[in-house]
Parts: structure tokens; sequence; C-alpha cells
């Protein structure tokens, strides 16, 4: 998931969304009984106005996850798992 923190309005009229997002992943070992939060979330190195946008994931042949991100740096960024998800 893509989570973006919300932020207090400056003329304190209420509340703004930050568009950095920052990827989360949860997972769950019982057909989504349960949902746990990995260990580790991953925001871009580089400086962004919209940060990790719509992350996907997916199980690959070796048991391996991989996951992506749109960015607004001219490519997607991927990560990967290889302990089920917990990191």
């Amino acid at each position: 998931m893509a989570f973006h923190r919300g932020l207090g309005g400056a003329d304190g009229s209420g509340h703004t969304v930050d568009l950095r997002g920052i990827a989360l992943w949860y997972y769950s070992d019982d057909d989504g009984v349960k949902w746990t939060e990995s260990q580790t979330w991953w925001t871009l190195p580089v400086v962004s106005v919209t940060g990790l946008q719509e992350p996907g994931v997916v199980e690959l042949a070796d048991g391996s996850l991989l996951s992506w991100s749109r960015t607004d740096q001219g490519c997607q960024y991927e990560s990967r798992s290889r302990d089920g998800g917990v990191t």
C-alpha cells in the first residue's frame, strides 16, 4: 500500500495530505484472516513530489516476492522479499 501522512493546515483551517507516498506491505499466512505489517517500509532515496505510488506485488516461481511502485522519476522502482514478506 502507499501511505500518505496527514499534514496540519498552516492556517489552522484543516488538514492536507503529503503527496509523497511511502510503500508499506502487509502479509497473511492464513488466507487473509489475519494481516501483519512487514518490518520494513520504503520511500524514494531522491527528491520527489509523489514518492512511491500504486505499489503492487507478485510471488515469483522461486518463492520470493517482487514489488514495484510508480514514481515521478521516469521509471518504476522495485524491491524484493526473500522471507515471505517479513522484510
